[in-house]
């Protein structure tokens, strides 16, 4: 089998020498010249897999390292009959800290306490009810709002709209979709946004598609009180610099960039592609995730709160990300793209909550109870 991947996946070359001759390009250089020849194409959400990338190729299965497939023509996949392996779910620990180091950011820089709380979630799939776990550890009450899995046999109490964007913090975690009875394709517009509190922090780690910003801009600029968090944006890597400037926080599409979630994304998608080969897939291996886990001495922290906040911004804070980004006003307008493309293919080494060691050395559970909960690895 020859594999075509991008070049900047993780392990790619190490997961699918499994299988066969595998090739690494920039995500710019995949073409159907390029592909040709391949039986399989691994590619990132960068790149758009249609009818103009596959027609006269050989290609049989693609695998996305993403969570998302909004950069995926399913229908002409479909009428080929060429699976489509993704990877679902491999980030969800990700996104959530990040969200989570978002807000623990923002109440410090404006005073404001968390405990106590509304978050409304607005689609509570694998990340969605990934924060919903970590916001309710820390004292925040959850309204959910997705309507797939409205039913008797879901675990989430059930909102409408309208209770969840009366939420003092509101967060989206939903794919980018045009069709069916739910289209989320500018769902964030002027009717959504006079819903908000004008107050809010609004959080969008899901996909730029799905605001107007041009409305979210006019929001911002009315409710002075209001905080955005954005880390995705519409018509990336061209991203609007105003809204850049509306942004209490903002990062180049990086809330899923763990070390461990692109791990997990190339290990989903090889695993599927053996699994359709029909070939014994490499066995699991921490070995090849690098690096000694970081210690962080808690012992005489007593407020539970504010040990997690310690913990949290310690494993990941999102300051650093903002300010690198920043940097992108400096740039000259016809460079911008380029700046956020490599913001992106050259994101620096990110650990999770669970790669933590937490030193605990007195008796006091429920600073444990809350850090343990958050998926750190506390000893004594």
């Amino acid at each position: 089998m020859k594999i075509v991947a991008d070049k900047a996946i993780p392990y790619a070359r190490r997961f699918f020498s499994t299988l066969g001759d595998v090739v690494l390009f920039d995500a710019g250089d995949i073409t159907p010249a390029l592909i040709s020849d391949a039986d399989c194409l691994v590619v990132r959400s960068v790149t758009r897999v249609d009818r103009g990338l596959l027609d006269g190729t050989q290609v049989s299965c693609v695998a996305s390292a993403s969570s998302g497939t909004d950069h995926v023509d399913l229908d002409y996949l479909d009428s080929r009959d060429i699976p489509l392996f993704d990877a679902k779910g491999c980030n969800a620990n990700s996104v959530a800290e990040y969200v989570l180091s978002c807000l623990l950011v923002l109440s410090e820089q404006y005073g404001v306490e968390l405990e106590g709380k509304t978050a409304g979630i607005i689609g509570c799939g694998h990340v969605g009810a990934r924060l919903r776990y970590l916001l309710q550890v820390i004292g925040i009450e959850t309204r959910v709002y997705d309507p797939f899995i409205r039913d008797e046999h879901n675990p989430y109490p059930f909102r409408d709209l309208d209770q969840v964007l009366s939420s003092d913090i509101v967060s989206l975690h939903v794919p980018l979709t045009t069709t069916g009875e739910f289209p989320t394709a500018k769902m964030v517009g002027r009717e959504f946004l006079g819903k908000l509190k004008e107050d809010v922090t609004f959080i969008n780690t899901a996909r730029g598609g799905v605001v107007n910003e041009r409305a979210l801009i006019d929001f911002a600029r009315e409710n002075r009180a209001s905080r955005l968090a954005l880390d995705v944006w519409d018509n990336e890597p061209d991203i609007n610099i105003e809204l850049l400037n509306m942004s209490a926080l903002a990062t180049p599409h990086v809330a899923g960039y763990s070390a461990r979630g692109k791990l997990n994304a190339t290990r989903m998608v090889y695993e599927q592609v053996c699994a359709w080969a029909g070939v014994p897939a490499m066995a699991a291996d921490d070995t090849i995730f690098p690096g000694e886990n970081m210690e962080l001495d808690l012992s005489g922290i007593d407020n539970p709160i504010e040990a997690v906040r310690l913990a949290a911004l310690a494993c990941y804070d999102v300051r650093t990300d903002c300010a690198a980004f920043r940097e992108i006003e400096t740039v000259a307008g016809d460079s911008r793209s380029e700046f956020f493309t490599s913001a992106r293919t050259d994101y620096p080494f990110r650990r999770e909550f669970s790669d933590l060691r937490v030193i605990l050395s007195g008796n006091n559970a429920a600073v444990r109870e809350k850090l343990s909960g958050m998926g750190f690895d506390i000893r004594p």
